[in-house]
């Protein structure tokens, strides 16, 4: 008799769970700094000094603004953004989670995890991951038709952020356009993995960012410059700190080089994606690693699958791309990194859905052969 493990059963079960695990985690075995942004926004929230500026201001005075019930612990605070939150994710994986096998039910688990020890708190991130939920109901909806007014939303709406919140998502605004028109040269139908399509598509980006910084330097030089050493301005204060033990630093100094400067690029990009570096820190970094894998694992297969007819897919890539390539500019170490990831959770599951995998469950014994469906929209 053939065993069945209906495997998106468990993991509805499992959500509220994990999420209440995770705030376990969090405030009973975290370092406190991992809940200083937190304790620093309540402390702003009654004495905010005027050199406080951009998305801390902005995060301040939106938390001041709907502390209804004059919350003054992360504990009260956490505890309310689960209980408003937990419905969310719970439809979003009730309804368009598909072919989940045992991988993407590890990977999902680990998902929600993540979410809720690093997003479901007073602080950025959750900000940052409710903009990603309006994102993904734009990259859902049924009424607009086309996939450049999907992209052309998204990036409207980036650019907006990057008005009253953080700056630096105009990058991720301007680079959601472009990978539009990238990832349209590589679509087709078939299902069979090649690396060498992939390669070519991180080829088109990498010169894409190229052209990108050549243009900046001749138009916005204020700006070329301080990409140019955004990484070294974040981290040159933090060397040797106990607290910056997974720092991503350039591994040349670039001296004003854009070949260097791309050449940093490209291997901080490997480093982030592939994070093997950190087992050599400590074995406690594995869940993040074995996460991260999964995550570029998944948006290999997804390269690999880009079909015209799928805008979900398709836009989700351009989004998910767009959001990298700003965060390999300047991620200033690998804690950071991950719990900036956490927040384009909505996003990560739609790239999810379009790979291969179990038909909501796996016969254990006998491998079931499932056609992959596609999201019409």
């Amino acid at each position: 008799m053939t065993k069945k493990v209906e495997y998106k059963k468990l993991l509805l079960i499992l959500v509220l769970p994990l999420l209440i695990f995770s705030k376990i985690v969090q405030f009973k075995f975290m370092p406190a700094k991992y809940l200083y942004d937190g304790n620093s926004i309540l402390f702003y929230v009654k004495h905010m000094p005027e050199y406080i500026e951009g998305s801390y201001r902005f995060t301040v005075l939106l938390f001041r603004k709907i502390n209804f019930f004059n919350f003054e612990t992360l504990v009260q605070w956490a505890t309310l953004i689960t209980i408003l939150y937990t419905p969310i994710i719970y439809t979003i994986i009730k309804r368009y989670t598909r072919n989940i096998d045992i991988y993407k039910f590890i990977y999902l688990c680990s998902g929600v995890f993540l979410v809720g020890m690093y997003i479901f708190n007073v602080g950025k991130d959750i900000i940052q991951m409710t903009i990603f939920l309006l994102i993904d109901v734009i990259i859902l909806t049924r009424k607009i038709e086309k996939p450049f007014f999907k992209i052309l939303l998204c990036s409207l709406l980036f650019a907006y952020e990057s008005i009253i919140f953080r700056s630096y998502y105009i990058l991720t605004s301007i680079f959601t356009i472009v990978l539009y028109f990238i990832l349209k040269q590589f679509i087709y139908s078939k299902s069979k993995i090649k690396i060498k399509k992939v390669l070519r598509v991180v080829f088109s980006i990498l010169i894409t960012l190229f052209i990108f910084m050549l243009i900046t330097k001749r138009f916005l030089p204020k700006e070329y410059n301080q990409l140019m050493v955004i990484r070294t301005s974040l981290n040159q204060y933090r060397e040797n700190s106990p607290n910056a033990v997974t720092m991503i630093n350039d591994i040349f100094k670039n001296g004003g080089n854009i070949w260097i400067w791309m050449l940093n690029y490209i291997i901080n990009f490997i480093r982030i994606m592939i994070p093997v570096e950190l087992l050599f820190i400590s074995i406690r970094y594995m869940p993040f690693i074995v996460f991260q894998i999964f995550v570029t694992y998944y948006l290999v297969i997804s390269l690999n699958q880009i079909n015209s007819k799928n805008t979900v897919m398709f836009s989700s890539l351009c989004v998910f791309i767009a959001y990298l390539m700003t965060s390999f500019l300047f991620e200033p170490d690998f804690g950071s990194f991950v719990r900036h990831e956490a927040a384009t959770f909505p996003v990560l599951i739609n790239i999810l859905n379009n790979t291969p995998g179990g038909n909501y469950g796996y016969e254990t014994g006998k491998k079931r052969k499932i056609k992959r469906s596609v999201i019409k929209i």
